[in-house]
């Protein structure tokens, strides 16, 4: 216990954010194209973050922010300072 909270690591980040990305498109209305990375045919939504978050110090993943998010492929998101 630390302060009175109890902190208790579950998981690796990566089985953190596996439900919310890869796995998240059981939940998506059909029909949905969507699938793993580089399938041919599946809908490239993705977002590029200015750092790791899978391995970035526990420390400094709060400072994560995106440079760019794609939708079905397409840009619909770039930081004023990235070059997307």
């Amino acid at each position: 216990m630390l302060q009175g909270t109890l902190i208790v690591r579950l998981t690796s980040r990566y089985r953190t954010i596996e439900p919310i990305t890869t796995s998240a498109c059981p939940a998506a209305p059909p029909p949905c194209p969507c699938g793993r990375r580089g399938a041919p045919g599946m809908l490239a939504d993705f977002v590029i973050l200015n750092q790791d978050i899978l391995t970035v110090p526990d420390e400094k993943l709060l400072e994560t922010h995106p440079l760019a998010t794609f939708v079905g492929g397409t840009k619909v998101f770039a930081a004023e300072n990235a070059n997307f």
